[in-house]
Order: structure tokens, then sequence, then C-alpha cells
């Protein structure tokens, strides 16, 4: 089956949604000039983290 419980989706929706938004505010809050010295494989490591 897809999921085991109604539980466990709901539990991947939060930490996805929490995550998410920490990541946003990570970014927002390192600035336009970090974001602008970081290269690919940087940006593709921070999300990834």
């Amino acid at each position: 089956m897809f999921f085991d419980s109604w539980f466990g989706l709901l539990r991947v929706l939060v930490v996805g949604t929490l995550a998410y938004a920490a990541l946003v505010v990570l970014l927002r809050a390192s600035g336009k000039r970090t974001l602008a010295k970081l290269n690919a494989f940087d940006l593709v490591v921070t999300v990834a983290l």
C-alpha cells in the first residue's frame, strides 16, 4: 500500500511543510549577497540538507 496509516501520512506532510518553511526562513535570513555567492553545487547541498 502507499502508506501504513493516516498518522504516517500526516507526519510526512507536517515535517515536509516545516522543513520547507525553515529552509525559506534561513535563505531569507542569509541575505541576497550570500545567495549570490553560492554556486549550483552549494545551493543543491543547502537545499538537500
